[in-house]
């Protein structure tokens, strides 16, 4: 994460904290092409700015089954700087959105991606 080109945190300001939609960009290649499609398609058709990394991060916390999914957790894996503003209203609105789209539902561990393949890290999740 320090180093690779796509997150480059070595690089950044002091205080930029890794996200969980940054782990989940350097591990695209052990993420099923199913799964990279459908975030693909978040990308494409939602509007909201925090969609694709709400996204993501729904994708990865699912793999972590110890974890409930709240819009509270989601944004303290995105929260993108110690000083930054808080992203819990962006990822509220952001997850409602998903919902919306049935991109996302609610089960009782929480915010859930719609697709559920049984190999999100190219093994059985």
């Amino acid at each position: 994460m320090l180093i690779h080109d796509k997150v480059g945190l070595g690089t950044s300001e002091i205080g930029r904290l890794a996200t969980l939609d940054s782990v989940y960009d350097l591990l695209t290649t052990n993420i099923s092409s199913e799964i990279q499609q459908e975030v693909e398609d978040i990308g494409r058709r939602l509007e909201h700015p925090t969609r694709c990394p709400v996204a993501k991060a729904l994708v990865l916390l699912q793999v972590a089954d110890m974890v409930q999914i709240t819009e509270e957790s989601l944004a303290a894996v995105l929260h993108p700087a110690v000083d930054a503003e808080p992203v819990l209203p962006a990822v509220r609105d952001a997850v409602e959105q998903l919902l919306q789209a049935r991109k996302a539902r609610r089960t009782e561990q929480g915010a859930q991606a719609a697709v559920r393949s049984r190999t999100v890290m190219g093994r059985g999740a």
